[in-house]
Protein backbone atom coordinates (compact mmCIF):
# COMPACT_ATOMS: atom_id res chain seq x y z
CA UNK A 1 0.00 0.00 0.00
CA UNK A 2 2.86 2.41 0.81
CA UNK A 3 4.42 1.70 -2.57
CA UNK A 4 1.20 2.56 -4.37
CA UNK A 5 0.82 5.82 -2.45
CA UNK A 6 4.46 6.69 -3.09
CA UNK A 7 4.00 5.98 -6.81
CA UNK A 8 0.86 8.16 -6.95
CA UNK A 9 2.64 10.95 -5.08
CA UNK A 10 5.58 10.83 -7.50
CA UNK A 11 3.19 10.84 -10.43
CA UNK A 12 1.54 14.04 -9.16
CA UNK A 13 4.90 15.70 -8.52
CA UNK A 14 6.23 14.97 -12.01
CA UNK A 15 2.96 15.86 -13.70
CA UNK A 16 3.29 19.50 -12.65
CA UNK A 17 6.78 19.82 -14.12
CA UNK A 18 5.70 18.46 -17.52
CA UNK A 19 2.49 20.49 -17.68
CA UNK A 20 4.25 23.87 -17.55
CA UNK A 21 5.03 25.53 -20.85
CA UNK A 22 8.49 26.94 -21.20
CA UNK A 23 8.63 30.69 -21.54
CA UNK A 24 11.34 32.57 -23.33
CA UNK A 25 12.56 36.07 -22.64
CA UNK A 26 11.94 38.55 -25.41
CA UNK A 27 14.88 39.91 -27.34
CA UNK A 28 14.01 43.58 -26.94
CA UNK A 29 17.35 44.82 -28.23
CA UNK A 30 16.77 43.08 -31.56
CA UNK A 31 13.18 44.29 -31.73
CA UNK A 32 14.31 47.87 -31.08
CA UNK A 33 16.30 47.77 -34.31
CA UNK A 34 13.02 47.68 -36.22
CA UNK A 35 11.14 50.36 -34.33
CA UNK A 36 9.44 53.01 -36.48
CA UNK A 37 12.14 55.55 -35.64
CA UNK A 38 14.93 53.21 -36.77
CA UNK A 39 13.10 52.13 -39.93
CA UNK A 40 12.70 55.77 -40.96
CA UNK A 41 16.50 56.03 -41.00
CA UNK A 42 16.80 53.04 -43.36
CA UNK A 43 13.80 53.53 -45.68
CA UNK A 44 13.57 56.83 -47.51
CA UNK A 45 11.02 56.42 -50.27
CA UNK A 46 8.43 53.66 -50.51
CA UNK A 47 6.15 54.94 -53.24
CA UNK A 48 6.38 55.86 -56.90
CA UNK A 49 4.30 58.74 -58.18
CA UNK A 50 4.47 58.70 -62.00
CA UNK A 51 4.40 62.01 -63.88
CA UNK A 52 3.14 61.23 -67.35
CA UNK A 53 4.54 63.13 -70.33
CA UNK A 54 1.84 64.70 -72.50
CA UNK A 55 0.61 62.63 -75.45
CA UNK A 56 3.04 59.83 -74.64
CA UNK A 57 3.23 56.47 -72.94
CA UNK A 58 6.32 57.58 -71.00
CA UNK A 59 6.62 58.95 -67.51
CA UNK A 60 9.21 60.13 -65.03
CA UNK A 61 9.47 59.60 -61.29
CA UNK A 62 11.87 60.27 -58.47
CA UNK A 63 12.91 58.26 -55.44
CA UNK A 64 14.99 59.03 -52.40
CA UNK A 65 17.97 57.11 -51.04
CA UNK A 66 20.60 57.86 -48.45
CA UNK A 67 22.59 59.61 -51.20
CA UNK A 68 19.70 61.93 -52.06
CA UNK A 69 16.96 62.10 -54.63
CA UNK A 70 17.24 60.45 -58.05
Amino acid sequence: MKQILAAILLLFLFQDSFAQEKTYKGNYELAARYSPEQVKKMVFSTSVNPHWLKKSDRFWYEYETSDGKN
